[in-house]
């Protein structure tokens, strides 16, 4: 089923309310966190912002 043009300008609306930023990190350490997340039975993205949040709140 097709998008509705709005939908289309909703999707992108949503999507330039979102930020974005990236890391490079070696690629074991990549794996160790990935291995920790599965673990912990989260998505990596998830598992990755659930971090974040606690060391923020941390401080």
């Amino acid at each position: 089923m097709a998008m509705t043009e709005a939908q289309k300008r909703a999707a992108l609306k949503y999507q330039k309310s979102l930020g974005q930023f990236s890391i490079k990190i070696p690629k074991p350490e990549l794996e160790r966190y990935k291995r920790a997340a599965e673990k912990a039975g989260m998505p990596f993205r998830a598992w990755v912002l659930n971090a974040m949040d606690r060391a923020v709140n941390d401080i």
